[in-house]
Formats: C-alpha cells, structure tokens, sequence
C-alpha cells in the first residue's frame, strides 16, 4: 500500500508517494568545551570529565561497564579456547578427540573434525570423512543465525572462529553420536577431566548448562536402560553466543 503526502499551497493540491523514499540521518560530532573557550573544544572525550556540577549520567556509566564487560569476556574466551595456567583448553580438548577419531568414521567424528574446522584448529579428516565433514560444516554455516558471530565475538578472527566452533557444538546430537563421542573420551587422556572443565567455566562465566551433557550419557546404568536423548557437546544456559554467541556444549 502506498504511503501518500497531501501537500496544499498557493490554490495547488499536490499528492506525494513517500514508499520509495529513503532517509538519510548525519548527526554532527558533539563538542564539549569544559571552560567556554574555542582552545578547549574537541571531540568526545574517551572518559567521562570529572567535573562535580555537571555529573556523568547513569547512561554513560552503564555504557563504560558494559566495554569493561565485553573486553574481560572477550579475554576470557580467548584465554579458554587456548588454555591458560591448569587449564588445558577447548582447542586442546577437540586436537585429542580428533586424535582419537582419526581412523573413525562413526557419528562422533563428523562434528568434531568440523568444530575443528570452525575453531581454525588446521586438523584435517581421514579423506574418507571429509565429505561428511564439508557436510556438517556447510549446513552451519549457511544458518546465519547460528553462524554468525555477535557483540566482541566480531573483534578479532580468532574471537570469530571460537564462536563459530562453540555453536556447533551446541548444536543437538542423536543418540547414537552422543554414545559414540562419551566412548571417544573414555579413549582419550585426560578427555573426561578436560571437558568437564570446559562445561565448569563455562557455567562460571554465563548460567549453568541448560541441558544434560555427555556425563551424563556415560553414568553407568542397566544394560536395559533407554538410548540417551540428544544433547549437545557443549551445554549451557546461553550463548556467546546470545551470544553471547556465549557457551558451550
């Protein structure tokens, strides 16, 4: 439907069709001149002026925290991709999965080769699993919603690539991959410790895991007992990404 301006002037009645028009809004720099004098003005300044008869408004205050915020997470998820002190880190988790599942080409292995992708981790397939990982990865990445990187996840490539990795593997799994990825940590050294880690920062860092993780696919129980439900690698109860695209499997 059209939107129609009805102009009257001068004994004319004129008719405008505004559904094409585009708005184009410039707002000039504010300046701020403490003293009064021209030699003070400049650009915005980078921190609040302390000046006790004109006090910062909570707005501005709320804007400062939440640059603190974003650079102590974006730290933080660098520093949890890459391991730091007694902390191994994600990368290093899914290089000794992919170790493990080098020579596999069950339903555990497609995801992670492709997390490793994601993650930049420079791990490649058996060739006999690439088309299956190339699979995996290009369905991901066509959903821009899940893919694409948010808020400081969009700083730099590698906060970008820990993203895209984390996503994936929030992604849902069937039954049989999450036995198959519970045995693949059985197999690997240190796999249980490493990832239960990674799920405690996590939730440290967002909200404890929204759903069950892949402990609890492993709890020893009756041979009778039903096939787990799907559940993601990393579990947890937001998102980086929402996030913040943030959390984990």
């Amino acid at each position: 439907m059209s939107v129609l301006r009805e102009i009257h002037a001068n004994g004319w009645r004129v008719q405008l069709d505004l559904a094409g028009q585009v708005l184009h809004l410039e707002v000039p720099e504010f300046v701020i001149d403490l003293r009064g004098t021209p030699e003070t003005s400049g650009p915005l300044l980078p921190t609040p002026p302390a000046n006790p008869s004109n006090p910062v408004s909570a707005g501005t205050l709320l804007l400062k925290a939440k640059q603190f915020d974003d650079g102590l997470f974006a730290a933080a998820e660098i520093a949890a991709q890459q391991g730091a002190g007694r902390f191994s880190g994600k990368a290093a988790l899914l290089r000794s999965l992919a170790a493990t599942l080098a020579d596999d080409e069950g339903p555990a292995a497609s995801p992670v080769f492709a997390a490793c992708e994601l993650g930049d981790l420079r791990i490649s397939p058996h060739p006999s699993l690439e088309p299956a990982v190339r699979g995996v990865v290009d369905d991901f990445l066509r959903d821009a919603l899940r893919s694409k990187p948010l808020g400081f996840y969009t700083w730099t490539p590698a906060l970008q690539a820990a993203f895209r990795q984390d996503r994936l593997l929030q992604g849902m799994l069937p039954p049989e991959a999450v036995t198959a990825l519970a045995r693949a940590l059985d197999r690997t050294e240190g796999g249980w410790l490493s990832y239960d880690a990674c799920l405690r920062l996590t939730g440290r860092l967002t909200n404890p895991a929204a759903r069950g993780s892949l402990r609890e696919a492993n709890a020893p129980g009756p041979s009778s007992r039903p096939p787990a439900p799907t559940r993601a690698i990393w579990s947890s109860g937001c998102s980086a990404t929402a996030p913040s695209p943030r959390g984990s499997t």
